[in-house]
């Protein structure tokens, strides 16, 4: 239940306060449990019922750090941003978050995430491996080539050549 609903704040309640209910849903598949905070778990170890007021809504949403699998953190940025404790932090509607689990499962860029060029790269070698391959070979053959016109530039002068050149930058 999302923390503005919980809080009897119903002219807060509008699609965000669903997009909370499919983050959480969301977050309970990826992550085998329920997003609750650490010291509601806490309480309920200890024998108390019902989570602490100040923390309803505080929830652990990373996903990589409760669960024994590792995911990228752009699912944990999802999650996080579809539980966000304030309703305007939220995606707006439930395209919205659909929108950006359909491109983590495409293997694109999702909008809550800001990618390093590094991260950029790794997903376009991954689409474009073809390409990636024949970039790699052409390189390979470009260096193998500038060796061999080195190796063969040497052959050509020798060693006597390559010294009177030295000796006259000497001078």
């Amino acid at each position: 239940m999302a923390p503005e609903q919980a809080a009897g704040r119903n002219e807060n309640v509008d699609a965000r306060t669903d997009v909370y209910g499919l983050g959480a849903v969301l977050f309970c598949i990826l992550a085998w449990h329920l997003a609750a905070s650490r010291k509601q778990d806490k309480e309920q170890d200890q024998g108390h019922s019902g989570p602490a007021d100040k923390d309803f809504g505080r929830s652990d949403t990373r996903v990589s750090e409760t669960s024994t699998q590792r995911f990228r953190r752009a699912l944990d940025a999802i999650c996080a941003k579809a539980m966000s404790h304030g309703h305007l932090d939220r995606y707006q509607d439930a395209r919205e978050l659909a929108k950006d689990v359909q491109r983590y499962i495409a293997d694109e860029s999702v909008s809550v995430v800001t990618e390093s060029w590094q991260e950029r790269a790794g997903r376009w070698l991954r689409k474009n491996r073809a390409w990636a391959q024949s970039l790699a070979t052409s390189g390979a053959m470009v260096i193998a080539h500038f060796d061999r016109v080195r190796m063969v530039t040497q052959q050509i002068l020798g060693p006597g050549n390559r010294s009177a050149r030295g000796n006259s930058e000497r001078v």
